[in-house]
């Protein structure tokens, strides 16, 4: 009789396990790290500390999803085999993604933040192999909304507008 180790071994889900639970052994780092950041008493319920802490519980879950998940032989996204018919190579989503990261540096001063990383985020998009640039350029412009209304009016963090939303700010 096999063990549950050689089982994970012997089905390839090992490595998920151990991805999982590295996963959570960073979290938990994480969270006793940011348990160091000072904060000064002028700080209500939204600290330097709130972020940083839903990214490691987050990193947690995940990771204890996976080595569960895995654990248990729940199939994953590798299950059903569907074959690579892409034609692309890996220069073409390497370039892309990369020239989105420089498009959002360069356009984050002439365009400003929302405009810039809704650029950045279809050129990610092609990376990936999307083809539906329209669309992506409204999840993006949604989810750039949300993060520079999140930044610059809950937060208080100065981050550059671009042209038109400074004439939509003061006009």
């Amino acid at each position: 009789m096999l063990t549950k180790f050689a089982r994970l071994r012997r089905s390839g889900a090992l490595p998920d396990v151990i991805i999982g639970l590295a996963m959570v052994l960073l979290s938990v780092a994480m969270a006793m790290a940011i348990t160091t950041i000072r904060t000064s008493p002028g700080y209500a319920y939204v600290g330097p500390k709130v972020f940083p802490f839903a990214v490691a519980l987050f990193v947690g879950l995940v990771g204890a999803g996976l080595a569960i998940s895995a654990f248990l032989g729940i199939a994953g996204s590798d299950s059903p085999a569907v074959p690579d018919t892409s034609t692309e190579k890996p220069g073409p989503t390497m370039a892309w993604v990369v020239g989105g990261l420089i498009a959002n540096l360069v356009g984050l001063a002439l365009l400003g933040f929302v405009f810039a990383a809704i650029i950045q985020y279809v050129m990610t998009a092609r990376g990936f192999g999307s083809r539906r640039w329209r669309l992506d350029a409204v999840c993006g412009l949604a989810l750039a909304s949300c993060a520079y209304f999140l930044f610059s009016e809950v937060l208080k963090v100065n981050i550059p507008a671009g042209p038109l939303l400074e004439l939509i700010h003061n006009g």
